[in-house]
């Protein structure tokens, strides 16, 4: 749930910053990123909950395949957070009084 609230708000920061940024094909990557991480989380979400309430003598292989995207999506979640740091840090993206001279610092 948190999560798609995060990407709600990405997609209202990244509303302010469109028109005054210049490297927007990293705007974007960071935003793929952060969607390859909902849809491998969303999976282990809802095979959780089925395994929860429906215990098989498939449930050890649900669990494994479970872990199998939640690691996914942690990799995806700390390549969008590496990737917001760097357009932060060396775009400047939402600092004010950053130059537009679209070169990195």
């Amino acid at each position: 749930m948190f999560f798609l609230l995060k990407i709600f708000l990405g997609d209202f920061a990244l509303d302010v910053i469109k028109n005054d940024f210049c490297h927007l094909a990293k705007v974007y990557n960071h935003e793929e990123q952060a969607y390859y991480a909902l849809y491998a989380f969303l999976p282990a979400i809802f095979l959780e909950a089925f395994n929860s309430i429906k215990k098989t003598e498939y449930s050890k292989y649900a669990n494994f395949v479970i872990l199998i995207f939640l690691f996914v999506g942690n990799y995806f979640m700390f390549q969008t957070a590496h990737s917001g740091g760097q357009l932060v840090y060396e775009y400047g993206a939402a600092v004010k009084g950053y130059s537009k001279d679209c070169k990195p610092r």
